[in-house]
């Protein structure tokens, strides 16, 4: 839940800190202490943006620090970051990247190459005799 310090969900703080601006409308994107990262929705209300910035502290078990969102935000991307598939349960490694249309979107490394193309060959029964 987004809220202000009067528990107004739209009331954003000045003080709060501005990590950088948003890659979709260009608003200041600023560190909420219950939300995560946010752009002020009056602000984008009266600039008449459709889509704005919004990324949770915590994503899919991984902590999301505010020098992440800066270098996001500023930089374009964040360094390498371990994620845990909600689906899967299986740990993952991306990066977050800057995104002018959704805002932020996932890159991922380059995977190691594999030793052998195809499936593995089964081993062949040896002639004349029974598999079993």
């Amino acid at each position: 839940p987004r809220e202000g310090a009067d528990g107004n969900p739209d009331a954003f703080e000045p003080t709060w800190p501005v990590l950088g601006p948003c890659p979709v409308s260009g608003l200041p994107v600023q560190q909420t202490p219950s939300a995560g990262y946010r752009v002020c929705p009056q602000k984008a209300l009266e600039a008449g943006a459709k889509k704005t910035f919004s990324l949770n502290a915590q994503m899919l078990q991984c902590p999301i620090s505010p020098e992440d969102v800066s270098a996001l935000l500023n930089q374009g991307r964040t360094t390498e970051k371990r994620f845990v598939s909600n689906r899967t349960k299986r740990p993952f490694n991306a990066f977050l990247v800057a995104d002018k249309e959704k805002g932020w979107s996932f890159a991922f490394p380059p995977r190691a190459p594999k030793g052998s193309k195809g499936k593995p060959k089964a081993e062949k029964p040896a002639e004349g005799g029974d598999p079993f």
